[in-house]
């Protein structure tokens, strides 16, 4: 079934893509989450109507996205203390954590763009994927520090889980 995309899904494509999806997967999924909506003539006529406007608008987001990912880039590691016992913690370290300590540093990010293979377990630095565009990616390094050793005196900026 033909579908046009409204919103920039990471696996499909950007806006305005025309796809070749499963029947069952546009009428279960994207189309009653507004995510796409049929390929019929009206539709397509439309998209060739706005299709300048989303160009400028798909710039207009690469743009920001490349300028955040500099701000990845200052970021050397991002320190996140939580509470462990031989090397192994009581809890996990999610994405959610993760949006919590960008956000103490200035950094405003979307759970849904952060990529965990799974949760951390375990104390040490870990790399982290952040989708920030479909072309804009960032490796970020989290290091995972036990809560009850001492703490360097600048961790005012870092999270405690």
């Amino acid at each position: 079934m033909l579908v046009i995309l409204k919103e920039t899904t990471r696996k499909l494509g950007s806006v305005g893509d025309v796809l070749t999806v499963k029947k069952g997967f546009a009428r279960n999924y994207l189309i009653p989450l507004g995510k796409a909506v049929r390929a019929t003539k009206a539709n397509l006529a439309i998209l060739e109507q706005e299709k300048e406007k989303l160009a400028m608008q798909q710039a207009a987001e690469l743009e920001a996205a490349s300028k955040l990912a500099e701000s990845f880039s200052a970021i050397d590691v991002l320190p996140i203390y939580a509470q462990a016992e031989r090397g192994f913690l009581f809890g996990a370290v999610n994405a959610k954590h993760i949006v919590a300590a960008l956000s103490k540093k200035g950094i405003e990010v979307s759970q849904k763009n952060i990529v965990l293979g799974s949760p951390i377990k375990e104390l040490g630095a870990h790399e982290v994927k952040i989708f920030l565009h479909p072309e804009v990616e960032c490796l970020l390094r989290v290091h995972v520090l036990d809560a009850s050793k001492e703490r360097p005196s600048d961790a005012g900026d870092t999270l405690e889980v």
